[in-house]
């Protein structure tokens, strides 16, 4: 089921199960269900007493896992924002 559109706003994704979300993160329903007692995976909320995840958040968990080898972090900042790199000259 699609929410209603409402003019000027963006069309919402329908909230999703913690079945989809493991299904798209490739984990267990229970990896998600131990996350979640830690306090930890992808924000979460309870809607009439039933866990569901906003697909934004689920998205916003998966970047700040994201990890990059030494130095190139630093190496894709420096080149985005023109800088040189600790220990190099300009």
């Amino acid at each position: 089921m699609t929410p209603p559109e409402t003019p000027g706003r963006t069309p919402r994704q329908p909230l999703a199960t913690p079945d989809e979300v493991a299904t798209y993160l490739r984990v267990e329903t229970d990896t998600l269900r131990g996350w979640r007692r830690k306090g930890g995976g992808p924000a979460w909320t309870y809607v009439g007493g039933l866990c569901r995840y906003a697909w934004s958040d689920v998205d916003a968990y998966v970047e700040s896992e994201r990890k990059v080898p030494g130095g190139a972090l630093e190496a894709q900042v420096a080149a985005i924002t023109n800088e040189p790199k600790r220990g190099e000259s300009a």
